[in-house]
């Protein structure tokens, strides 16, 4: 058996792989380490992946049970399943949907503590913006029903996302309303009123409690529409506007 010999190789092939011998001198270790780094990265996403597949079955499982609780009607199961949940995978869609589910039973069982501190997770917790916004206003409805009228305007600005203007508009309208402020109630009214479009179904609601009010809501058609046109000449005038600056 014939081995290996460098001194076998002509010049030119000793002087590449004196060179190679040299560069792996210099650089070999760096070189292993990047290796070793990548592919602890690669194992590392791939670790992660199965760990956020894992946590998802099981916060699917448990929302299942906390939905099987809410229909056996077994209220004591259903505060037990929602607090595993909020422990466990707190900030998962999965709890922040257990935790409105709960939420809307605890209110139909007139349970206001707890529906209280359910709504607060949803609220502060999880990815779900419109969730949260629908969370802080039924927080809001309920302080209103406290009479703690003072902490609901206050709530009303605090992590409602910006599309529910028109709701919350007519939140402190409601407000101002029961703290016999007309002024302030119908001008919180008039701007959910103008912030409504008009297939809105709610906005009907809205222009009967400016109507209770001394308001003619129909009044108001003309500025909406001025506002409507105005919004639709703006949006069209920006592609134009768009092309000169180009």
């Amino acid at each position: 058996m014939a081995f290996f010999n460098v001194n076998q190789l002509d010049l030119e092939e000793q002087e590449q792989v004196e060179k190679l011998k040299h560069f792996w001198k210099k650089w070999g270790t760096p070189i292993t380490a990047l290796v070793t780094v990548g592919m602890l990265a690669f194992a590392g996403v791939r670790g992660y992946e199965w760990y956020q597949n894992r946590q998802a079955g099981q916060a699917s499982a448990l929302y299942a049970q906390l939905r099987s609780d809410v229909q056996a009607g077994d209220m004591a199961k259903v505060a037990t399943s929602l607090k595993l949940m909020q422990d466990s995978y707190g900030s998962t869609t999965y709890a922040q949907q257990a935790g409105w589910l709960a939420a809307k039973t605890f209110l139909g069982k007139e349970q206001y503590d707890q529906a209280r501190a359910a709504l607060q997770s949803v609220a502060s917790k999880g990815p779900d913006v419109g969730l949260k916004s629908q969370a802080n206003l039924q927080l809001v409805d309920l302080l209103i029903q406290e009479q703690k009228y003072d902490e609901a305007l206050k709530a009303l600005t605090q992590g409602i996302d910006a599309s529910y203007a028109a709701i919350v508009a007519d939140r402190q309208g409601d407000i101002y309303a029961l703290q016999g402020k007309k002024d302030e109630a119908i001008k919180a009214y008039t701007e959910a009123f103008k912030g409504m479009d008009a297939e809105e179904p709610y906005r009907n609601m809205v222009a009967i409690k400016l109507s209770t009010l001394g308001v003619d809501p129909v009044q108001l058609l003309p500025q909406v529409a001025a506002q409507s046109a105005s919004a639709a000449a703006s949006t069209a005038s920006k592609p134009a506007s768009a092309a000169s600056a180009q």
